[in-house]
């Protein structure tokens, strides 16, 4: 299957649940609400890092259908999504809470191991369609060389 008929029945959707997910984590970081009331005590450090690594992957999932997944794509996912951490965690000052500088940590630790697990997980299922490809490949040339 090409990469545009991948795009065409999984990327819609996919696209969809990215920006569900990022309104949701929008909408949660700027509710006003203090953590302990959460029952998650004075340290998010472990939702900061779960959202940012769900993001990432998912931001990792729609790049990969539209484009090609390389260095370039790692960096600049990973850049990009610390640089909305930051700016996540100063626009919550208007409402009332406050801007942590290791809650940014956290977010940007979450990236990095939500794009490195998609890049791994993508480049294992790389070299495993390859090596299918060589094996059915050789197969029909044996199954040629001995039908001559």
């Amino acid at each position: 299957m090409d990469r545009t008929t991948r795009t065409h029945w999984i990327g819609k959707p996919a696209l969809l649940i990215l920006a569900c997910y990022w309104l949701a984590l929008t909408i949660g970081t700027h509710w006003p609400l203090p953590p302990h009331v959460l029952g998650i005590g004075d340290s998010d450090k472990a939702l900061h890092l779960t959202a940012y690594f769900g993001l990432a992957v998912l931001v990792c999932l729609n790049w990969s259908l539209r484009w090609p997944f390389g260095w370039a794509a790692i960096v600049g996912i990973v850049a990009a999504l610390s640089v909305h951490g930051a700016l996540d965690e100063l626009t919550q000052i208007p409402v009332g809470r406050h801007a942590n500088f290791y809650d940014w940590v956290a977010d940007c630790a979450g990236a990095a191991a939500g794009v490195g697990l998609f890049a791994v997980i993508g480049s294992l299922c790389r070299r495993t369609r390859r090596q299918q490809t060589r094996t059915a490949k050789t197969a029909a040339e044996t199954t040629e060389v001995k039908t001559s």
